[in-house]
């Protein structure tokens, strides 16, 4: 995959607010996405993906989610700390290699796979857990072609409505009362 024309063709189709005809994503990007940050609130947990770490923590503010579940991955407990330094209310599940159905939620707010190898797979195992309004949230998608068609098969899925693209993340929900959509938005 050359990331370079992948670049060029997400700006190509990437709208802005005054693209999107959807009163909830144009709500989630002035009001969420395109909201500053006071440094006082924000607490990075290291000094790489600093602009992710920016992205994901407005789309918390945004949502107020209660509880999050954080795929496995070489970076879980800096993430898990990131979460719980930012959000003190929200209650993390890691999950394993196999996912423990000891949670003590039925449901997640929000779903967060930060190493997409095997993306369809992993969501297939977590689609018990997608309440109506959960946000599965995929960091990586354009970082191997094969990442990238899973990414494309999960969007095309008819138990998610909502897909968004912000090319070096993903978003997927299922929002019964919306119309099957695909957005691809810049985050600034």
């Amino acid at each position: 995959m050359n990331r370079f024309v992948e670049f060029i063709k997400y700006k190509w189709k990437a709208s802005g607010r005054h693209g999107i005809h959807s009163p909830f994503i144009y709500d989630l990007i002035e009001n969420g996405i395109r909201t500053s940050i006071i440094k006082a609130e924000f607490h990075p947990n290291d000094s790489k993906n600093i602009d992710f770490q920016k992205f994901v923590f407005k789309l918390l503010r945004y949502f107020k989610p209660q509880h999050i579940l954080i795929d496995e991955n070489k970076e879980i407990t800096s993430w898990k700390n990131f979460f719980q330094q930012n959000f003190k209310d929200l209650k993390v599940q890691l999950n394993t290699e196999e996912f423990n159905n000891s949670s003590k939620t039925d449901e997640f707010d929000i779903i967060f796979i930060l190493e997409p190898t095997n993306l369809l797979e992993k969501v297939s195992k977590l689609i018990p857990y997608f309440g109506n309004d959960t946000i599965l949230i995929v960091y990586g998608i354009r970082n191997k072609q094969l990442v990238f068609e899973e990414w494309r098969k999960l969007c095309e899925m008819k138990t998610f409505h909502v897909s968004i693209d912000f090319f070096q993340s993903g978003l997927i929900m299922k929002r019964n009362q919306q119309e099957k959509e695909h957005f691809t938005l810049k985050t600034s």
